[in-house]
């Protein structure tokens, strides 16, 4: 039967249920990836820039930021947060760290 399944292209159930674990868990860096192309879009419509103008601002090409803002590129914490301060953003948010009495 597993002859079969791996004939016509199945896989085994415990190989899916790894690969939705893994998806679930890259879902937080999916979602803040998301939200800093959503604050570069809303910052291009706010100063009326371009893909072009973008990528020239921030010193990449242009075929990147169209990657980038259409999901098809990653972006790395040290990169979103060169892009924040060239734009005067902030992407990345680390809450201070507190001592507490208890």
């Amino acid at each position: 039967m597993e002859n079969i399944a791996r004939k016509r292209g199945f896989r085994k159930v415990s190989s899916w249920m790894a690969d939705v674990a893994a998806s679930i868990e890259n879902e937080d860096e999916i979602i803040a990836v998301k939200k800093i192309v959503l604050k570069i879009l809303r910052y291009m419509e706010t100063n009326d820039l371009s893909q072009k103008d973008l990528a020239e601002k921030l010193g990449v090409s242009p075929q990147y930021m169209s990657k980038f803002l259409h999901g098809q590129e990653d972006i790395k914490v040290s990169t979103a947060l060169r892009y924040g301060k060239i734009l005067g953003l902030n992407f990345i948010e680390i809450p201070e760290d507190r001592v507490t009495d208890q």
